[in-house]
């Protein structure tokens, strides 16, 4: 698997009324991938979940003008920021679902955080219900993932090419 550069096209919005301009909250996902695109997955669908069960869904699509991976997608904070929200990656070729990642994370006030998800092939037609996630060698694990520094550059654009420009967690 490449490993990721993440290309910081980020995003804009940096709403959250209780910060400035100056300290965004933002949680920046890098989604990277073992697979051809468009031939063998065209789409994500990228869903949050907040710690009261609310989600959103957006997709985001690859074709000439969004080709491959990584892909960066920001995720805002809603209404709330406390908690645990979970994120769900589900790659797709038309309405077939190819793989699938999850992980959860913790916003971290007025702070920029990097959360990777990984779309492995060891981990096409593997199952691990609705606690657990795909990892390394196709093994089902806790969705738990650690957030890293995130080194690049809000800017206006969205790199993901999703509909959902950024991801305002619900």
């Amino acid at each position: 698997m490449r490993s990721v550069l993440p290309i910081a096209l980020a995003l804009g919005f940096l709403g959250l009324s209780a910060c400035t301009p100056d300290e965004p909250t933002e949680v920046m996902l890098v989604i990277d991938g073992e697979f051809a695109t468009p031939s063998e997955i065209d789409h994500l669908d990228i869903t949050v979940t907040s710690p009261t069960g609310a989600s959103l869904t957006t997709t985001a699509t690859f074709d000439a003008s969004n080709p491959g991976f990584p892909r960066t997608v920001g995720v805002v904070p809603g209404a709330t920021i406390a908690g645990d929200y979970q994120v769900d990656v589900v790659a797709k070729l038309g309405t077939t679902l190819v793989v699938r990642n999850r992980a959860t994370f913790r916003f971290t006030g007025s702070q920029i955080r990097m959360l990777r998800v990984d779309l492995l092939r060891a981990c096409v037609a593997v199952n691990c219900g609705v606690s657990r996630t795909c990892g390394e060698g196709g093994l089902c694990d806790r969705p738990d993932v650690s957030t890293t520094d995130w080194h690049g550059l809000p800017a206006a654009q969205f790199d993901a090419g999703a509909a959902t420009s950024p991801i305002v967690a619900p």
